[in-house]
């Protein structure tokens, strides 16, 4: 299974203390086995990562159209609050995004769908701040559908 990943926005928004998370925050789900992982954080992707096995597919994008076909390419994205989750839901790629307690307006409150994307499933902080406990559930959904997947296409 294909998976990109984004744990933060651009450095330069007013907002992205809020809605990032460090590295260091998305290792839990580096656990679940059966998935390729690829980076969709740009500017904090680092060559240990690609090393460690979490290639940047966004390094040569020169611009959107670039990163849509690259995000087009995935059977999901795991990201904050980002344009990355914008390009999937747009074009209704799988995509799982991690918000803060108090998120965008866009995102509303108490739900788990977007309204703007079917394809999105929102994944909330219950305490400002506090990344583990919402890593700890996309972790847990992934090797779920992971074994879902396994068991299709051993079907």
């Amino acid at each position: 299974m294909k998976v990109g990943l984004c744990w933060e926005g651009s450095p330069t928004h007013r907002n992205n203390f809020m809605r990032s998370l460090p590295r260091a925050a998305v290792a839990p789900l580096a656990t679940v086995e059966g998935v390729e992982w690829f980076a969709l954080a740009k500017d904090s992707w680092t060559p240990e990562m690609g090393e460690a096995g979490l290639p940047n597919a966004v390094a040569l994008c020169e611009d959107w159209l670039d990163t849509a076909r690259v995000v087009e390419a995935l059977d999901l994205v795991i990201t904050v609050d980002t344009a990355i989750a914008h390009i999937a839901g747009g074009l209704g790629v799988p995509c799982w995004i991690m918000l803060a307690a108090v998120p965008d307006m866009r995102w509303m409150l108490n739900r788990s769908d977007s309204p703007w994307y079917s394809s999105v499933k929102l994944y909330r902080q219950t305490i400002a701040g506090e990344w583990g406990p919402v890593v700890e559930r996309v972790a847990h959904d992934l090797q779920q559908l992971v074994y879902a997947n396994r068991m299709q296409e051993a079907a």
